[in-house]
This record gives C-alpha cells, sequence and structure tokens, in this order.
C-alpha cells in the first residue's frame, strides 16, 4: 500500500524535488537545507517517478545514485522494459567497472521483481565475459537470444599483436511478450546488427566511455517496448536510453546513475543541450 504523506512531509517532498530538480543541488545539499536522511530523499526522488515529473521533462525520471539501494524504491511489477549496460569487469581505467559476481547477483535479485508479469529485458555485455555473465543471468531470467553488435570502427588505432581484436558485444535478450516488429522484414529481426560506436567526430558524439550508438539503442526501444510502457535503465551513462524514448515517444522512462559527472551529462542530455 501507497504510503501517505502528512501536508508537512508532502511539502517536504516538493521542496526536496524542487532543490533537485529545478536549482540542481546534490543530494548531501539537500539533506543538509532541509535536515532529513539520504533514504528518505531517495524515496521522494523515487516516487515522484509515479507521477512522470523530472527535469522539467514529463518522460523521463533521473534518480542518482546506487542502484542497489534506489531499486529498493521502484515499486514491484511496475516495469515493462529493461534496457540497460551493466559495468563489464574489464576496464582498469575507470573504478565504477570494476565489480565482481556478487555485485551482479545482488543487482538481478532487486531487479527481477520489478519487472511486470509480461515484460522484455535487454542487457549489453563484453564478449570477452560473456560465458561468466551468462551463466549468471540463467539464474534470474531465461535467455531468448543473444544479439550480436558488431563495432568495427572500435578496434581502429589500437596496437594488439598477441591476440585478435574484440569487434563485437552481446546483447542479451529475455521476455515473455510479443516483439513490436515492423511487418516488412527487415534488419530489426535478425540477431545479428552493425553499428558504429559513437566517436568525437561524428553526429553521434562520444560522451561517456562505454556509450552506445544511438540508432541501436533506439532499434532496441521501438522493438522491444510498446507505447506506455515504462522503461528502466539501471546504469544510464550517457543517458542514451532516456534519449531514445524521448525520440521514440509515449514511453516513460527511469535513469539510474551513480557517478555525479554522468549524471550532470544525463541532465544535458536529456534537456536537449547535447543531441546524438
Amino acid at each position: 500500500m501507497a504510503r501517505t504523506l502528512t501536508p508537512e512531509r508532502q511539502q517536504l517532498k516538493q521542496q526536496a524535488i524542487s532543490l533537485r530538480y529545478d536549482y540542481g543541488l546534490s543530494v548531501p545539499k539537500i539533506m543538509r537545507q532541509l535536515n532529513i536522511s539520504r533514504p528518505t530523499i531517495y524515496r521522494y526522488l523515487s516516487h515522484n517517478s509515479n507521477s512522470s515529473v523530472s527535469h522539467n521533462n514529463h518522460h523521463i525520471t533521473h534518480l542518482e545514485g546506487d542502484c542497489l539501494e534506489l531499486l529498493k524504491d521502484i515499486p514491484n511489477k511496475s516495469i515493462d522494459c529493461l534496457l540497460t549496460d551493466p559495468p563489464y569487469s574489464v576496464m582498469n581505467d575507470y573504478e565504477w567497472d570494476k565489480k565482481d559476481d556478487q555485485f551482479y547477483h545482488q543487482w538481478l535479485s532487486l531487479l527481477k521483481p520489478k519487472l511486470k508479469d509480461k515484460y522484455s529485458g535487454f542487457i549489453f555485455f563484453d564478449s570477452r565475459r560473456l560465458y561468466e555473465f551468462e551463466h549468471i543471468l540463467r539464474d534470474y531470467f531465461p535467455i531468448s537470444n543473444r544479439i550480436i553488435w558488431i563495432r568495427k570502427n572500435m578496434s581502429m588505432g589500437r596496437v594488439i599483436k598477441n591476440t585478435f581484436i574484440s569487434s563485437y558485444e552481446v546483447v542479451f535478450y529475455f521476455g515473455n511478450r510479443d516483439l513490436d516488429l515492423p511487418k516488412d522484414w527487415g534488419a530489426e529481426r535478425f540477431d545479428t546488427c552493425e553499428f558504429a560506436v559513437p566517436q568525437s567526430n561524428f553526429s553521434d558524439k562520444k560522451l561517456h566511455p562505454t556509450q552506445k550508438p544511438i540508432n541501436l539503442i533506439l532499434q532496441l526501444v521501438r522493438v522491444g517496448s510498446h507505447q506506455g510502457d515504462v522503461v528502466l535503465d539501471c546504469f544510464a551513462g550517457s543517458g542514451v536510453v532516456g534519449r531514445a524514448c524521448q525520440i521514440v515517444g509515449n514511453r516513460q522512462c527511469i535513469l539510474i546513475e551513480k557517478e555525479p559527472q554522468y549524471n550532470e551529462l544525463i541532465r544535458q542530455v536529456t534537456n536537449g543541450r547535447f543531441q546524438f
């Protein structure tokens, strides 16, 4: 049962939402200014997603913090489509990419009850750790397909002498409802696709180290979700999933991101200050 707020608490909630999204204050600053706890602020911002108001954009709800905490506040059976790109645990340059198997189990166990009885899910993962992650994922969801995303342009300029260059990533697809496939046969129906990795000299500019191509995300949003759906990205990064939902239209999108610099990027992307 939803919690009923007193008038005083309702006013406090609106103040927290305004300070976060109208004035851009960080959660610690809101804690100090309103003298309320971090979990309470996250609850106010998360419950705000039910009214689909965030960043003055009624389609996007942007939650800042650890998904292992924020997922707890998302109502069970409220998500129609998962589309996310978790840390791969393959890069030494970024602390946020260093995760162990326990993290994946924690995340997936929290995520599973949030999906509706009829759902679709897409999870990106690196080809070098494909089988380790699939073994974990199968504990939670039956995998229908492995979509192979070929990204040959990423290999240019790399000097590798003792192995072959990795030129693809995998998108695990799982779900129990019909995909929204076009009537005419086309590339969307196949489990392989080729899209260039975003680059600084492309119109699809690279804004995040692991950013996915907007056209690939658009294809997945179009076939994997339906009008009125709620789409969840637990590791929002550049906010490309939110932008794709805006472009396709008639979707609600929840973006969760932990890293402060990427949260600022998401605010700019979803408010139209950066275009993919």
